[in-house]
């Protein structure tokens, strides 16, 4: 699974493990993940935001 991740193919994700993975988490961690999926999320947005005030005018194009 974890090279799966690495290389970013959810089809080759094991789901069922990973979910059995998640329900076996203590709060703490459930909490520690959460917080870390939402900087992920959040640092993914300010990416977005970033490319898109970078992104040239209509029709130019970067080389």
């Amino acid at each position: 699974m974890a090279i799966a991740i690495k290389n970013r193919d959810v089809s080759k994700m094991d789901w069922d493990n990973l979910l059995e993975e998640i329900e076996d988490m203590g709060a703490s961690q459930k909490r520690a993940l959460r917080s870390y999926l939402n900087r992920l999320n959040g640092a993914s947005s300010s990416l977005k935001s970033i490319i898109a005030i970078a992104r040239p005018p209509f029709g130019k194009k970067i080389y």
